[in-house]
């Protein structure tokens, strides 16, 4: 049903225009704001201005020839991947004292005290008995 059915002319007419100032103020607020505001006619214009902006503000982030090295990468991925588990790692106790020398409920591995593998070494089912030889590192 339209406002016209709904309401009659004269009112669908004065709700109208009070959208259009309500939009109006609002236009002129954000313009006002400092906010940087581009006027555009289309969608697809809309889309070419956004994509701009997208563009410069990653060649800001992400200058040319500022990618990691192979090296580096993988390097990075690594300590990503290890960190992830290690935030919601729970072990046993035991094996918790074996990296930090205390009693935590959770241990939090870190690229500086304690690799995953030789995490996952020092609580192999070997390293587990005391006594037990230490399992040979993977090679």
């Amino acid at each position: 049903m339209t406002e016209i059915a709904a309401f009659g002319r004269q009112e669908a007419e004065r709700r109208a225009q009070g959208r259009r100032r309500n939009l109006a103020a609002l236009k002129d607020r954000i313009r006002g704001s400092g906010v940087p505001v581009r006027d555009y006619p289309d969608p697809k214009a809309l889309g070419e201005l956004v994509l701009a902006d997208l563009a410069a503000v990653i060649d800001s982030l992400y200058p040319e020839g500022s990618a990691p090295d192979p090296l580096a990468r993988a390097t990075a991925e690594h300590e990503a991947f290890a960190a992830g588990r290690a935030e919601v790692f729970v072990g046993r106790v035991t094996c918790a004292k074996r990296w930090t020398g205390t009693r935590p409920a959770t241990a939090r591995l870190s690229s500086s005290s304690v690799s995953p593998a030789s995490a996952s070494r020092r609580c192999s089912p070997a390293g587990r008995e005391p006594g037990a030889p230490r399992t040979p590192p993977i090679s």
